[in-house]
């Protein structure tokens, strides 16, 4: 997954979110495309623990390929 990680604003659910990854079979990120770049706070891990990203159209080519370069869907 290179530079490309999970964060998040808060440690205060961080440890929650982390178990329902690792519970998930498949794991589902709902992100609006200007999040891409930004980072937060608090790590969750390597973008690959996601299986499918559900965003906008304004997804850049960029990195709609890194997302199929590492086998996450984007929807």
């Amino acid at each position: 997954s290179g530079d490309l990680y999970l964060t998040y604003p808060s440690i205060s659910d961080l440890m929650v979110k982390a178990a329902m990854i690792a519970a998930s079979d498949h794991v589902y990120l709902a992100a609006d495309s200007h999040k891409f770049g930004v980072r937060a706070f608090a790590s969750l891990g390597p973008v690959s623990l996601v299986h499918s990203l559900i965003t906008d159209s304004k997804i850049s080519p960029e990195n709609r390929e890194k997302m199929a370069a590492i086998g996450i869907a984007v929807l």
